[in-house]
């Protein structure tokens, strides 16, 4: 009799409402209608987290379900477990960006996947301002047809990416409608672009952890997860850029011989991205509808996929590098927002 009084007690205790309401607002604070919802909470956090049937996080040791890391991060996994994580991302208007805007008709794949995945919306700045960046997760930008950035739009990118901001910049410099070859673009990160090189036929690259020599935590999460390995890169038409001695000190990571990600790294310990991220290709074919330009590879499947490997590695990079992002939005300390971390309830089963 006591044992069971005791059992009912500690169920009660694990299934009370305040510890799970506390757990919504730390793992899903970010989720429409969550955190108002006339459900009880627990019943919420197991709708959203498990509702896609997402069993168990892809990450090793990973979050365990909890949906934090050991660093008391959000795990990136939240992002494959629920369509309703806002997702904002921006570029520049078409009148900047040219046949490289998102709105041009020509990546009409990658936007549906991402609204397949997030709640999206989609902003067309004319002018990279810190007050239009501000409430934006991911900035996806090419100047390959437009001018320049200005020092201010470079100083108010920058000073977007070092408090969150995740950045998708192109590094191409085949050619340049002003004649800046994306220089300033991507210098700040220790990238040197070679105006007029070469437009290479299309390459597939294998992508290996190991081989990219890397133990950071993001750089693991963007090859590994949560929306499959993507063991390949597929791009066509790249040109070719100088990495120098500068990007390795801010902790660029070289995935490919053309493609560089740089994780979160404080300025103050030698950083450029602060909590924010970077990601440098050389083009936006691999982001492209296949009739697109001279050939898009946003949909492409390798012919040999390893066990494990996502089916569309092209896809899994992007969304891999979204739901980063996204998943730090929620982080302690982030975006200069602080969210209390409390312990995770377990619930118990029936």
């Amino acid at each position: 009799c006591r044992l069971g009084s005791a059992a009912c007690s500690a169920r009660a205790e694990a299934h009370a409402p305040l510890p799970w309401q506390k757990y919504l607002e730390r793992v899903f604070p970010d989720v429409p209608g969550v955190l108002t919802s006339h459900k009880e909470p627990m019943q919420c956090y197991l709708d959203v987290a498990f509702g896609r049937g997402f069993d168990a996080c892809p990450f090793t040791p990973g979050c365990c379900n909890s949906l934090l890391s050991h660093s008391a991060r959000r795990c990136p996994c939240v992002a494959a477990r629920t369509p309703l994580l806002p997702l904002r991302l921006a570029e520049l208007a078409p009148t900047r960006s040219g046949t490289s805007a998102l709105s041009s008709g020509g990546f009409t794949q990658m936007l549906a996947t991402l609204r397949r995945h997030f709640a999206l919306q989609l902003d067309e700045l004319e002018t990279l301002t810190e007050e239009a960046m501000a409430p934006v997760d991911v900035l996806i930008i090419c100047t390959t047809e437009g001018p320049a950035l200005s020092s201010a739009e470079l100083a108010s990118m920058r000073a977007w990416v070092e408090r969150g901001g995740a950045l998708v910049t192109s590094a191409f410099s085949n050619w340049s409608a002003h004649n800046h070859f994306a220089v300033d673009t991507v210098g700040w990160l220790g990238v040197r672009t070679v105006p007029h090189s070469r437009f290479h036929s299309q390459n597939v690259a294998e992508l290996d952890l190991q081989a990219a020599g890397t133990d950071n935590e993001a750089a693991t999460e963007l090859l590994t997860g949560p929306f499959g390995r993507p063991g390949h890169f597929a791009n066509l038409g790249e040109s070719d850029f100088l990495v120098q001695p500068d990007a390795e000190r801010y902790g660029a990571v070289k995935i490919t011989h053309r493609l560089l990600f740089y994780p979160p790294r404080a300025v103050e310990h030698g950083g450029v991205t602060g909590r924010g991220r970077v990601l440098v290709c050389s083009n936006y074919h691999w982001l492209a509808d296949k009739e697109y330009w001279a050939g898009g590879l946003f949909a492409y499947r390798h012919h040999n996929t390893a066990e494990g490997n996502a089916l569309r590695p092209n896809q899994a990079l992007l969304l891999n590098f979204v739901a980063g992002a996204v998943a730090a939005r929620a982080d302690p300390y982030c975006c200069g927002r602080w969210v209390p971390s409390p312990a995770p309830p377990h619930p118990i089963s029936n």
